[in-house]
């Protein structure tokens, strides 16, 4: 496949530095396919130079003159617009190699920069000895070194990495850090890596509800490393998720459940995702309903009728299910029996009119009923208002609702 090579290209020191010749054997140790200088108004001329001296054609090569050579942000720009220009010919970035040996320090250090920052796949420099009176290598001893920026490239990705946990991407910070080669790093990163995959499992468990495989997950990151500090949780934290997974493992619904998944609705708005948020909203406020009548010894799986009002009892009858024969209601219903029982829950939600008409949005949603996306107004209204309700007739809700909050996620 093609290849390029980027150069800066400076003015020298003095006199006696002449920067062209082993900026010329550069040119001709790389043999690449196409040329590209990264110049100044000062250097052009020794660009022009080195083009004549390579005897390269017209074709196979382009000067690029950086607006202020010693401002570093503006070569690092104009070094990106070299590394595009190149890509738009064909030369894709694993195959753009970078001589950084002459130029100002902000000439080399941006184009460093950018060579990282896009994956160039090659960095280059010229050494040897050098005079000590004059400062400069001497000719005959110059040393082409290159090497590959794999390392600074796998230390990213684990930053990167990071980021995706921080932002629910859990699968794509494990796929990331799977690919990175261990050889590349030292053992310090490589335990790191391993911390990560930890952790990206075990918050991805969590946030599907699986709270038992999130501890044991959990319990495998070793937190000495201060990378890690984000994504520890309290010791209040795992009291609760401890409770949660009883709870679960019981099929009860508890306080600590309700404060759980409303946060996960609320990371769901986070990244955009009305139509999820508002289903998840949608089962909050069922499950609090459930929660309430487990109060008065209603399940609403299995109404028992002798625990309702008697003039609820034909129309509930109307909900048996024909398979089972047990009486199963839904959010509606559920909230009727509770307003029928003197529930505070119930007389709370009956007055909240806003909330009943927010539902509705649930219902319209292409997740439930309906072909209408979930626009994010409605969607945090109805978080808002359920906020509302929830706090007002769940003990504690709010210290739950901050207790199993992602660690590393804002008040």
């Amino acid at each position: 496949m093609k290849k390029a090579l980027i150069l800066t290209v400076g003015t020298g020191t003095g006199s006696e530095t002449d920067i062209v010749k082993p900026l010329v054997k550069t040119i001709e140790n790389s043999n690449p396919d196409f040329t590209a200088f990264l110049v100044s108004s000062t250097s052009r001329n020794n660009a022009e130079m080195i083009v004549e001296e390579a005897g390269l054609e017209k074709s196979a090569y382009h000067i690029e003159q950086v607006p202020d050579e010693n401002d570093l942000e503006v070569v690092f720009k104009t070094s990106n617009e070299v590394i595009r220009k190149l890509m738009k010919r064909g030369f894709p970035c694993d195959k753009i190699a970078v001589d950084y040996t002459s130029g100002t320090k902000a000439m080399t250090g941006g184009l460093v920069l950018s060579a990282v920052s896009n994956n160039c796949g090659e960095l280059k420099y010229i050494t040897g000895k050098r005079d000590p009176n004059k400062k400069i290598v001497i000719s005959g001893t110059e040393k082409h070194l290159s090497f590959a920026p794999s390392a600074i490239f796998a230390y990213r990705e684990t930053q990167l990495a990071q980021q995706f946990i921080r932002d629910y991407r859990f699968s794509a910070a494990l796929e990331l850090l799977k690919t990175i080669n261990p050889a590349l790093l030292d053992e310090y990163e490589n335990r790191l890596i391993e911390n990560l995959k930890f952790a990206a499992k075990a918050y991805q468990f969590w946030d599907k509800f699986d709270h038992a495989c999130f501890r044991g997950e959990y319990s495998k990151i070793k937190f000495d490393q201060p990378e890690l500090i984000d994504f520890k949780i309290s010791a209040e934290t795992k009291k609760r998720i401890a409770g949660i997974t009883q709870s679960m493992k019981q099929k009860e619904i508890s306080e600590d459940i309700l404060a759980d998944l409303y946060n996960n609705a609320l990371r769901r708005i986070e990244e955009g995702k009305f139509d999820d948020a508002v289903a998840r909203l949608y089962r909050l406020t069922e499950m609090l309903a459930q929660w309430d009548l487990k109060n008065f010894g209603i399940s609403s799986s299995d109404v028992d009728l002798e625990k309702v009002p008697a003039s609820l009892r034909p129309e509930l009858e109307t909900c048996r299910d024909d398979r089972d024969g047990k009486i199963k209601i839904g959010l509606k219903k559920a909230y009727s029996i509770l307003v029928r029982l003197g529930s505070d829950l119930g007389k709370n939600f009956s007055e909240h009119k806003n909330i009943r008409g927010l539902l509705e949005y649930r219902n319209n949603s292409i997740l439930a009923h309906g072909l209408e996306p979930v626009e994010e107004k409605e969607c945090r209204s109805l978080m808002n208002q359920l906020h509302d309700l929830l706090s007002s007739n769940v003990p504690e809700f709010k210290n739950r609702v901050q207790d199993l909050r992602f660690p590393w996620t804002g008040p």
